[in-house]
């Protein structure tokens, strides 16, 4: 798999900031008297929620740490397949444990986004989030990098209204697999904010169709990954998570890479200096539709997505 430059190109997540500068970040995010803030149903109020007493804004987050400000993330995969049904549950495993399955090898695949879950993300919410997804799309003997952007919104502690997203369509798998990239943005610029709704129409939604690379397919990927830039840069926007994931062809002689096989991954955003991580104590709940720590029914306290990889028929999409 090729290597990429792709993340020194983007603003760093506010987890990776300085500590001075994400102070100053954070102090951006926090609206001000007369701002028009979007409420959970899609309409704007117009003024900011009092600093002291009921409803007041969060903290700042200066002492413990909050989920966004974590810059590790665990690879599972969940094992929706060999399981008994009627089970309110699914195991989840490690994404390095799994058997890479070979006749993906040069085929054309399609990645999907399925969940999304926001355990906090900074700023006053509902957050609106620009999410840029990255990849090689391998066709001819040529590689080419191919971005896509979606618009979701979320509260903390909830999931957005995500399900079966197309990101990539045909994507053409390379002879030592892939690498998959992810971006977030938490977007608080009210005329960004404008534009990423442009992002959540039925033809954007349907992502980015790959079975023939031309022109029109290059520019777009390009312009998708100018716009996550811009966006990033700007007064009152935030990067919040990154990850870059390859999925190969490897055997269990390397027992510590992600292997790629058709399914459904999690990606979790975790402490960078997490040690330790025991895919046992969660599972995906069938009720919750989604992580749980088993036994407690409590939800897996960090930010995740999960994303799956589908063989592509051309003929259905």
């Amino acid at each position: 798999m090729s290597q990429s430059h792709w993340f020194s190109d983007l603003p760093r997540t506010i987890g990776e900031l300085p500590s001075e500068e994400k102070k100053q970040k954070l102090r951006e995010l926090r609206p001000t008297r007369g701002t028009q803030l979007p409420n959970s149903d899609g309409g704007r109020r117009d003024s900011a929620p009092p600093t002291r007493g009921p409803g007041r804004l969060p903290t700042l987050g200066f002492g413990n740490r909050k989920a966004w400000d974590f810059t590790g993330y665990k690879f599972g995969y969940i094992q929706f397949s060999g399981q008994a049904s009627g089970q309110p549950f699914y195991d989840i495993c490690s994404a390095e444990s799994l058997s890479a399955d070979q006749n993906l090898r040069r085929k054309p695949i399609k990645i999907t986004l399925d969940r999304f879950r926001v355990k906090e993300y900074p700023g006053w919410g509902p957050h609106r989030i620009l999410i840029n997804f990255s990849s090689e799309h391998s066709v001819n003997g040529a590689t080419h990098q191919v971005n896509f952007n979606q618009s979701i919104q979320a509260n903390d502690n909830n999931f957005a209204a995500v399900n079966g997203i197309p990101v990539f369509k045909g994507l053409q798998v390379g002879d030592e697999g892939l690498i998959l990239r992810c971006y977030t943005v938490n977007v608080k610029n009210q005329s960004d904010e404008t534009f990423l709704a442009f992002l959540e129409s039925p033809i954007v939604r349907a992502g980015l169709l790959l079975s023939q690379v031309h022109t029109g397919t290059k520019l777009l990927s390009q312009t998708a990954l100018e716009i996550a830039k811009s966006i990033a840069k700007r007064n009152r926007n935030a990067a919040v998570q990154k990850f870059e994931v390859g999925l190969d062809f490897s055997g269990p002689e390397i027992p510590v890479r992600c292997k790629l096989r058709t399914g459904s991954y999690v990606a979790v955003q975790v402490p960078g200096n997490l040690t330790t991580w025991n895919w046992e104590k969660w599972k995906y709940s069938k009720k919750r539709q989604g992580i749980i720590e088993y036994g407690t029914d409590n939800q897996l306290p960090y930010n995740y997505l999960i994303f799956s990889i589908s063989q592509y028929d051309n003929d259905s999409g």
